[in-house]
């Protein structure tokens, strides 16, 4: 595939111990690590054990998106009062969102976004996205909170998923059901809108510097239906796209393949082949593997090789 060659943008979950300071990377790529609220209990992984010097942009995953139909209005919320704001580790300041102020003095090159949704909390994404009301107080909310914490650039809206996908309302986390993630047939359109109106909101604001990205799924049959981009605004019947508000964007480049499959296969494998045994293989598409969704990001929904980074998991001391 020609233009994969220009793809060499790599995106890691971090959960190293090692700290350096005050450095940067060498280079013009984007390099965006997740930081996990939960990492410090689960793995005892700190804000301040990031290596800054490796990293463009870190994402603070997860914060959730409520919205109340009564009011037509949304916004951000924490999940984790204690661990965002409260903890305290002998600093000047309290909880992650302290510790990434700290974080942004090391490695003022750093851009540090709120990642908004994931797995478990995009249900209301689909109803936000359909309100103008509710778009525009959720982008207020975001301006709010970056007003108090100045030292935060942006969001990272993380809808898993718009069209199709997510989680089916069968999976429990620690005896809690999951809910089902709902969809409408304009999820893709109105998620265009959504990001319309943070940057307008941000703009308004004072705060066009702040950037926003976007985190896209790993169907590769279903990926162009599900996002708008530069390449396919025509096909939906739109004059904008994802790329008109975003400063880049983001695709899972993991769990192909897992234990939701009955035979045994590649979780992130970069090219497919023929067998048919292969739980990936797709006789009658595209194979469910990485080339294939580089292509159809690249190529269907018209993703800059630039602006495209692709996610990743690098596991230490779990």
């Amino acid at each position: 595939m020609k233009k994969m060659k220009k793809f060499k943008i790599i995106l890691i979950l971090l959960f190293a111990t090692n700290q350096i300071y005050s450095q940067q990377p060498e280079h013009s790529k984007l390099v965006v690590g997740y930081f996990a609220q939960w990492s410090i209990y689960s793995r005892g992984y700190n804000v301040l054990d990031i290596e800054g010097d490796k990293l463009t942009h870190i994402m603070y995953a997860f914060y959730n998106a409520t919205y109340d139909s009564s009011t037509d209005v949304a916004q951000i919320e924490t999940l984790d009062v204690y661990a965002d704001f409260q903890r305290s580790q002998g600093n000047e300041v309290k909880g992650n969102i302290g510790e990434l102020k700290i974080l942004k003095e090391r490695y003022p090159h750093l851009k540090i976004l709120i990642s908004v949704g994931g797995w478990t909390k995009s249900q209301n994404l689909p109803a936000i996205a359909e309100s103008p009301n509710a778009r525009i107080t959720f982008a207020e909310s975001m301006v709010e909170f970056m007003n108090l914490y100045p030292w935060i650039d942006g969001f990272d809206i993380d809808w898993e998923f718009p069209i199709t996908g997510g989680t089916d309302g069968t999976e429990t986390i620690e005896y809690i059901t999951i809910p089902a993630q709902p969809h409408t047939d304009n999820d893709h359109r109105n998620f265009v809108y959504l990001l319309r109106d943070m940057k307008e909101v941000f703009d308004a604001n004072g705060m066009q510097d702040k950037e926003i990205s976007i985190s896209m799924g790993n169907n590769v049959m279903n990926a162009a239906n599900q996002f708008i981009g530069p390449g396919n605004e025509a096909t939906y019947g739109m004059t904008n796209n994802i790329m008109d508000y975003c400063d880049f964007v983001s695709f899972f480049g993991y769990d192909f393949g897992g234990n939701w499959n009955d035979k045994t296969c590649y979780n992130a494998p970069l090219f497919g082949g023929d067998n048919v045994n292969d739980p990936l293989n797709n006789p009658t598409g595209r194979n469910q593997v990485l080339s294939e969704l580089i292509d159809v990001y690249m190529n269907e929904v018209g993703i800059p090789a630039d602006k495209l980074v692709g996610t990743t998991f690098l596991w230490e001391n779990i």
